[in-house]
């Protein structure tokens, strides 16, 4: 029991640490995937990360003592057991198991080679339901799955931690390949019944509204980091032009402080203000965590941000903030000023950060999240969604391994009913369009003739659309028709 115990207690004291490397991975992945961090696929997919390490310390663990752990020579065939199903003659041979005796099951319990059996299985039943609940494999590729990942633990033990020992010190054994397989299987078998105690993964977001999601301090933090990140790369290009043309035109070495002071806030003028004006209010980090700046009075419109808007809001924060700091530290350690006077500027320094930082915390904490300078130039960030003229409605592909979801297929034959839908509005509008042309002909008209031949070409155009529309209708019917027969077919197979 203690060559299990000590893999398990080593990978709970490995995944925070390995969970906190991953921690902004993770939330780029889910802002940029979903538009929001679901707390529940938080849960299920860092409970898979620590599965994951459990499973792979369980097949290493414990280690050799020594790298150079040969105790004989011989061929990596040695090391290897390729005979299906001995694991029933090893159990055949260490027990005295007889069918018709209950005092041998119990003893089977407590035998080396039953418990290894069973361990095998056991250790990849929680694989097999993360496969079939939360990535929505099928029985096909739940299997093929299973047979990757113990491959992979048997090549790793084999090749001795991939030479980084210099002999196996565990054998590949090919009932190990059964077994972690039929383990998985069992997983993909008894997963719906989490069904029954968790929504559906495929509808974990389907009550979540982007427009209504606040953009947290996390989420902003990121982003800070990231334009931090970029502001510094385009500040010291600016710097390097203007300091190699100011030194060329002065013919003298310029003072650097001042003229990096002037690099940074023409990178401030065109990294926040130009560049997110151009890109829908985008900076780089606020496209890869998925927000953006909107003015509050023009959310509704279509130019929802404005180069004013923007330059009132970074004006404020980088201009006055970060900019009176900065000037603070210029003063403090280039101003020909006595000690105290340095002392009161570095005081004054520390107390416009302390209450800055804790405007910031106040404000997170509150429902707005907004800060002073989003208040005065009416800018906040909100969450970027996809607009309806940039969504595609695509049939779903046929894939062996994965379950088509039962909300994508209702949202796509809901999408062709709106355009059926939108298909009828068209031809009644033309309708109306050709019927007032047919009293404007009417009323201009010189000849009877003129008349009766308008008419006749008004007339025509309406049944053209009405044919058009039915042809397209019954298109759609048929496309209908497919989509409910894949999604009964997708019932079926689940």
């Amino acid at each position: 029991m203690n060559d299990y115990l000590f893999p398990i207690k080593q990978a709970f004291f490995t995944f925070p640490f390995l969970a906190f490397a991953l921690t902004i991975p993770f939330l780029i992945v889910q802002y940029r995937k979903y538009g929001y961090v679901n707390k529940l696929r938080a849960v299920i997919l860092y409970s898979l990360l620590l599965y994951s390490i459990t499973a792979y310390y369980l097949v290493i663990l414990p280690l050799p003592k020594v790298i150079d752990n040969c105790t004989g020579y011989g061929s990596i065939w040695s090391y290897m057991q390729l005979q299906p199903f001995s694991f029933v003659s090893d159990i055949a041979r260490e027990t005295n198991f007889a069918w018709n005796s209950m005092s041998s099951y119990v003893a089977l319990l407590q035998e080396r080679s039953f418990l290894q059996v069973i361990f095998n299985v056991v250790l990849m039943i929680p694989l097999g339901i993360f496969l079939r609940y939360y990535f929505r494999f099928r029985l096909i590729g739940t299997a093929f799955i299973a047979f990757l990942v113990s491959l992979f633990y048997e090549t790793t033990q084999v090749t001795g931690l991939y030479g980084f020992y210099s002999c196996p010190y565990r054998l590949f054994d090919v009932d190990d390949l059964i077994l972690n397989t039929s383990g998985v299987i069992i997983g993909f078998i008894v997963a719906p019944i989490l069904n029954y105690l968790l929504p559906r993964s495929d509808k974990l977001d389907e009550k979540v509204n982007l427009n209504e999601v606040k953009v947290g301090l996390i989420r902003r933090g990121i982003s800070f980091a990231i334009d931090m990140f970029v502001l510094m790369i385009v500040s010291s290009v600016i710097y390097i032009i203007l300091y190699g043309s100011g030194s060329i035109a002065l013919g003298t070495t310029p003072d650097s402080a001042s003229f990096w002071m002037i690099a940074s806030g023409i990178a401030v003028l065109i990294y926040f203000v130009a560049f997110p004006a151009m890109f829908g209010g985008r900076t780089l980090g606020k496209w890869i965590t998925r927000i953006h700046i909107v003015e509050d009075n023009k959310r509704d419109t279509k130019g929802f941000i404005s180069w004013k808007g923007l330059l009132k809001r970074y004006a404020l924060l980088y201009f006055g903030i970060f900019g009176t700091i900065r000037l603070l530290v210029f003063i403090s350690d280039y101003g020909d000023i006595p000690i105290e006077a340095v002392v009161g500027i570095r005081i004054i320094i520390f107390m416009v950060v302390l209450v800055f930082a804790v405007h910031i915390v106040w404000s997170m904490l509150k429902g707005d999240k907004l800060l002073f300078y989003e208040r005065i130039s009416g800018t906040r960030n909100v969450v970027t969604t996809v607009s309806k003229s940039e969504e595609q409605v695509e049939l779903p592909t046929s894939d062996a391994g994965i379950i088509p979801s039962e909300d994508t297929i209702a949202s796509l034959i809901e999408a062709e009913r709106n355009n059926q839908s939108k298909q009828q509005e068209r031809t009644e509008k033309h309708q109306r369009v050709d019927n007032r042309s047919e009293n404007l002909h009417t009323k201009d008209v010189q000849t009877e003739a003129a008349v009766d031949d308008n008419s006749h070409f008004n007339h025509s155009v309406p049944e053209l659309h009405e044919r058009e529309s039915n042809d397209q209708s019954k298109q759609v019917d048929i496309e209908l028709e497919k989509l409910k027969k894949k999604l009964a077919q997708a019932k079926k197979d689940e």
